[in-house]
């Protein structure tokens, strides 16, 4: 099994290689012996990992041109860069593939989704590099979230929020299970939080959403201020858009504090709700 220092071999011996591709005005140049000495390296299946740990190590333009002579699978450069943690390497080797051999973004993802060695040599985990997976389609929850669950308790910082955010959140709370590290857990709860949108319905009415993560995939606590009827909606939503318990009240009956406040998110927002007070009486499921 190959090793660090045979990874390191290999980049030299590949690296002497490329230097004897060489372009001649617009036309690449490849010697036929080293078009196979690629292509042995390249399509040999049990060589992956020492392909990724190898390929993302050399020169990217000439990589490019091996790939184009069919010298190399176009997922292993670009693998070996995303490796390594080089996003503007790996968009080179994407942009440069044909439609029909571009590189898998999900399969590049699962090389970088938590630790790993690959023949001995470690990959590099960049949030850049999962950013641009992901707008290009990477999916966070390939194979039921196998991938996302590495993330959620292995990796930290901007990568792990890259997972978090856009992960199935019932499968990020099932990586949680176990977890004794109480201020990881704080840190991936942190990410799974929403910050509370307002929307302006009419010029008399305020939207206000409050998102709830929990192991069921998240549910949802909607309050409808409307300024003319003088009253508040409440609505708790539970996954799946199930609405479970509703309330109503008026003005007059409903903390005067979250009025003025709804009064001036929709002003904010272009809205103009009527200036009224009322008594603080009814808190509301919010405040409860």
């Amino acid at each position: 099994m190959a090793d660090a220092k045979d990874i390191e071999a290999k980049v030299k011996e590949f690296t002497a290689a490329l230097e004897r591709v060489h372009q001649v005005g617009d036309v690449w140049q490849v010697p036929e012996d080293v078009k196979f000495l690629f292509q042995k390296q390249s399509h040999n299946p049990d060589l992956n990992d020492v392909n990724v740990a190898v390929f993302g190590q050399l020169d990217t333009q000439k990589m490019i041109v091996m790939a184009k002579a069919g010298a190399v699978h176009w997922w292993q450069p670009f693998t070996g860069k995303a490796f390594f943690g080089d996003v503007e390497a790996m968009r080179k080797i994407y942009n440069a593939a044909p439609t029909e051999a571009r590189p898998n973004a999900t399969s590049a993802m699962t090389w970088v989704s938590f630790p790993y060695k690959a023949a001995g040599v470690s990959n590099k985990i960049e949030a850049s590099v999962l950013r641009q997976l992901f707008d290009w389609g990477a999916d966070v929850n390939e194979k039921k979230g196998e991938w996302l669950e590495k993330a959620v308790r292995q990796l930290d910082g901007e990568p792990l929020k890259e997972f978090v955010t856009r992960g199935n959140i019932a499968t990020v709370f099932k990586a949680m299970d176990g977890l004794k590290d109480e201020a990881r857990q704080k840190e991936i709860q942190k990410l799974l939080q929403k910050p509370t949108s307002y929307v302006k319905v009419d010029d008399d009415t305020l939207s206000e959403t409050k998102f709830i993560p929990d192991a069921q995939g998240g549910s949802s606590f909607k309050s409808l201020f409307n300024f003319r009827a003088r009253r508040v909606n409440e609505v708790y939503e539970a996954p799946g858009g199930k609405t479970t318990f509703m309330t109503s009240a008026s003005f007059d009956d409903y903390d005067s504090a979250a009025i003025d406040f709804a009064r001036e998110k929709l002003k904010a927002l272009g809205g103009k709700p009527a200036d009224s007070s009322g008594k603080s009486k009814f808190k509301g499921l919010a405040s409860s």
